[in-house]
């Protein structure tokens, strides 16, 4: 970014490129911090300094949105791998590293339970991902799954929030705004429904988990209109938290 600012010859252009060139310079040092914490297993830090360097991406697109016909396709391509390597990066660090309160089940009973979920799949590699213990029972692996649901919850609401924090028209910063607060409800919602599983109240642990996925879809709605300004992995990820609550409710179901 910063070679080709040096032979743009439009002011606004060459501005935008130098800006961009000091975001990943700051990205870089933020990832080479979160490769130390890594080292020291501070693993929530980890991702929160990965999730800060994929944010100094999304406010340089953001910025460049306006003259990609000045930037060649590699870079543009760079750009998209970057989104999809810090997005690899945190997920796995979530699904190895940050770890459900609940042990693993054997893959003869993950697959049965998974069966049921309008997407196995994902419901599958959520409890597999969970490295303690070799079985479990089928409530625990509603744990797992609320668990990941959860965590996307935490990664949802950091994301929007820090997105809109980028954003110059106010009625897009919004509806991410109010999309970050919808999140952070949902995990309060999911935290009521772990404590319900623990407590073998099993009638009542879906309605909490329904009321955080109520709180995806209106954020859904809200920034759908918008959603040229969103990620391709945030999209991704409201997704996948979609399929994982299907799954917990599903499971859940069945006791």
């Amino acid at each position: 970014m910063t070679a080709l600012a040096s032979v743009a010859q439009d002011k606004n252009v060459k501005q935008t490129l130098q800006g961009c060139g000091e975001e990943f310079s700051e990205a870089k040092n933020d990832l080479t911090k979160a490769t130390t914490l890594l080292e020291d297993k501070d693993y929530d830090g980890t991702n929160s300094l990965v999730n800060e360097a994929l944010q100094q991406e999304v406010a340089c697109q953001k910025n460049v949105l306006n003259y990609k016909v000045s930037i060649p396709f590699n870079i543009i391509y760079d750009m998209r791998v970057y989104e999809e390597l810090s997005d690899a990066a945190m997920r796995m660090i979530v699904f190895f590293f940050i770890r459900s309160p609940f042990v693993s089940a054997d893959e003869t009973l993950i697959q049965l339970q998974c069966h049921n979920a309008e997407v196995p799949s994902t419901c599958i590699q959520c409890v597999k991902s969970d490295p303690r213990g070799q079985s479990t029972d089928k409530v625990a692996i509603a744990g797992i799954v609320i668990s990941c649901l959860s965590n996307h919850a935490r990664s949802l609401s950091g994301n929007m929030t820090a997105l809109a924090s980028t954003m110059l028209d106010k009625d897009v910063k919004r509806a991410l705004q109010t999309c970050g607060k919808r999140f952070s409800e949902a995990k309060t919602d999911l935290a009521k429904a772990t404590n319900m599983l623990k407590n073998k109240d099993y009638d009542e642990t879906n309605s909490p988990i329904n009321k955080a996925l109520q709180k995806e879809v209106d954020c859904q709605k809200n920034v759908w209109d918008y959603r040229a300004f969103v990620p391709d992995s945030v999209i991704y990820d409201m997704r996948v938290y979609q399929e994982l609550s299907d799954a917990a409710m599903r499971i859940v179901d069945r006791f």
